[in-house]
């Protein structure tokens, strides 16, 4: 089963709309890579200025940090939207990359 549609379908099972789980894959997608950027790779990592909450690319090459769009918050924005239409379910924003970034669970 693909990725797209275990998500999908567990979301789902939990009782979200189709249009919502369709949409919380794609957020997934979204906050998934923005975390893998966050860790970083052989090119460089987002960081962020804690003064002023901007968003940075860091180059690992030179160390030149670039200002990049904040993508992260609207996205998280987002999912609490769809979040606040099922409040018998817990969501979850998970940073660590090596999982989904979106967990849902039931408020038992």
């Amino acid at each position: 089963m693909s990725e797209k549609r275990y998500f999908v379908s567990s979301a789902r099972a939990k009782g979200i709309d189709y249009d919502h789980a369709e949409r919380l894959w794609l957020l997934e997608r979204r906050l998934q890579r923005w975390h893998e950027r966050e860790c970083g790779d052989d090119n460089g990592c987002i960081t962020e200025d804690e003064d002023t909450g901007r968003y940075y690319w860091q180059n690992a090459m030179t160390g030149r940090m670039v200002p990049i769009a904040d993508r992260y918050t609207p996205n998280v924005r987002r999912v609490a939207e769809i979040a606040a239409k099922y409040p018998d379910l817990d969501f979850e924003v998970n940073g660590d990359p090596r999982g989904w970034a979106i967990h849902i669970k039931s408020r038992d």
